[in-house]
């Protein structure tokens, strides 16, 4: 290599060099100063983009894991109140088995219920309490909606009933009727023993119309045990209720002061005769409907002519007019069908059911329904004169529909309390955990009509805190197997959250050791080029001594 004044190679050589140990005992310092194996994306950008998805699915499963824990502790929430409600029960069970036996007198089992009431209070206290973080536990209020057949005309709440679902037993959208039935076969009533009405019945039947499941509970004896009374023209006093379970449905009824015991509901009926000019009507009675009716069919009852259909009252009205042959006819009507006797059904907007005098005759009133026609009721009319004029001196029959023959949508909040616990660190079903706590409330559990004032309801009580203790068990079981099962998920997350770990250590934290040797290295090299570079800047002074 020739050496000129102008151009010092190995000087540029040297510093050359000096740069790059310079650079590289930068970086070495600057991995081990920062613990990172990659502190700049230039280090490794490959390993920094898989590194960093790495940590974090570490922290979002470290968070997750943190999620289960707070679940197996909300759970533990739910089974101590749950634990609580189980030794109420038991005692309950003890008070009812103590009032049931011969050897208590009324005042004895007056004090027994007191307490009992009570601990029925307080089993609902410490189911609406019971919460974690304000989240409350086993008062239910999930969203379990159901679709009941009640009323178009004032509903179920006017009569004083209303309705409580168990989400676990009822379906979404199952449709539900309610009626109500009693026999005073004693007439008046007289005395002031029981004895006075064992004749008499008062009973309330609740049918699925979807599944055609029906249960009826008789509330004779219940029912005056909370009126207080035999007097005929009582009713539940204000403020009290009447709680009326049919467990086999999933539904409890409460009645209320509104509830006239001696009126039926959405059984048969009478349709009254209003005469023409040229008619003399007989007497009807209607069976009415005995499933009920579909929202559609309600809708379209609901579309008829207030002339026809009086949505307040419920009155239903069909008028008749006689005919050349002295033949009585239903005149047509908008949305509804006719047929006599079991016949045909006649097309809509025209008259049908002609009949004759002197004849019984049975007239099925349909409604249109904007398809297959729906029955509404079927009248049974004993006879029917006329004149024999046509046209002239139109009748009618109002047909009077009970005021829960017909249903309309009911929703209600669910029995249960639904959670989902984030145990994963995507959006996938396998992600989360579900868990539903059933409610604990007396009236769930099926005890909130219970007492032990008498042996009849102590005995009753026994079979209703029997049914009560083991759903507790069974809940109980239920939030013990969900706890195993995130203690599981707990492990596992913690065992993925090691070896995610691991995996980010080896692609982003430093190699200590390693990167001190590369850095002592650097080291070296950059003192032994900086001294060799003083040598470099020394030749072309060798020249002058050619010069010489």
């Amino acid at each position: 290599m020739p050496i000129t004044f102008n151009t010092n190679l190995a000087a540029l050589g040297a510093q050359r060099n000096i740069n790059l140990a310079s650079n590289a005992a930068s970086s070495s310092l600057s991995k081990l100063s920062s613990g990172s194996r990659v502190p700049q994306a230039k280090d490794d950008a490959a390993a920094l983009a898989v590194g960093s998805q790495l940590k974090a699915e570490a922290t979002g499963l470290v968070q997750a894991s943190n999620n289960a824990s707070q679940a197996i502790s909300l759970l533990q929430i739910a089974d101590g109140a749950l634990s609580t409600i189980g030794d109420i029960l038991q005692r309950q069970k003890a008070l009812a088995t103590q009032s049931s036996s011969g050897q208590l007198g009324s005042s004895e089992r007056a004090l027994l219920n007191q307490e009992f009431l009570n601990l029925r209070a307080e089993i609902t206290r410490i189911a609406a309490t019971s919460n974690f973080n304000g989240n409350t536990l086993l008062a239910g209020g999930g969203t379990g909606s159901v679709v009941v057949d009640t009323a178009v005309n004032g509903g179920l709440s006017t009569r004083g009933i209303s309705l409580a679902f168990d989400t676990g037993v009822v379906s979404n959208n199952d449709a539900f009727r309610i009626t109500y039935a009693f026999n005073d076969v004693g007439g008046a009533y007289s005395g002031a023993t029981p004895s006075t009405y064992t004749s008499d019945t008062y009973r309330v039947t609740a049918t699925n119309t979807n599944t055609g499941a029906s249960q009826t509970v008789d509330i004779t004896s219940a029912l005056f045990s909370k009126i207080g009374s035999y007097d005929p023209t009582a009713n539940l006093a204000v403020g009290t209720t009447l709680d009326v379970a049919f467990t086999s449905l999933g539904i409890t009824a409460s009645l209320n002061s509104l509830f006239d015991k001696d009126a039926n509901i959405a059984v048969a009926t009478t349709a009254a005769a209003t005469n023409g000019t040229n008619q003399t009507l007989g007497v009807a009675t209607a069976a009415i409907n005995a499933t009920g009716l579909g929202q559609a069919a309600i809708d379209s009852l609901q579309a008829l002519s207030p002339t026809v259909y009086n949505q307040a009252t419920g009155a239903l009205t069909l008028t008749v007019d006689s005919s050349a042959g002295n033949i009585t006819t239903f005149n047509a009507v908008a949305g509804l069908r006719f047929q006599l006797n079991g016949g045909a059904i006649a097309a809509d907007n025209t008259a049908s059911g002609d009949f004759e005098n002197g004849a019984a005759n049975i007239v099925s009133v349909y409604l249109t329904n904007g398809g297959s026609p729906v029955k509404i009721a079927d009248l049974t009319i004993a006879s029917t004169t006329s004149t024999g004029a046509s046209g002239a001196g139109d009748g009618n029959y109002a047909l009077n529909l009970p005021v829960t023959a017909f249903g309309t949508t009911y929703s209600t909040a669910g029995n249960t309390k639904d959670f989902s616990f984030k145990v994963g660190t995507g959006t996938s079903a396998n992600d989360s955990i579900s868990i539903s706590i059933g409610a604990a409330t007396a009236g769930v559990l099926g005890v909130g009509s219970s007492s032990a004032d008498t042996a009849a309801n102590s005995d009753a009580a026994i079979t209703a805190i029997t049914g009560a203790i083991n759903t507790i068990s069974s809940r109980r079981s239920d939030i013990g197997s969900s706890q195993s099962r995130l203690e599981f998920a707990i492990n596992n997350i913690n065992v993925a959250i090691e070896n995610t770990t691991a995996a980010t250590s080896a692609l982003l934290d430093v190699d200590v050791s390693s990167e001190i040797s590369k850095f002592t290295g650097k080291q070296v090299l950059l003192q032994a080029g900086v001294s060799l570079l003083a040598q470099a800047n020394q030749q072309p002074a060798l020249l002058l001594r050619l010069l010489q």
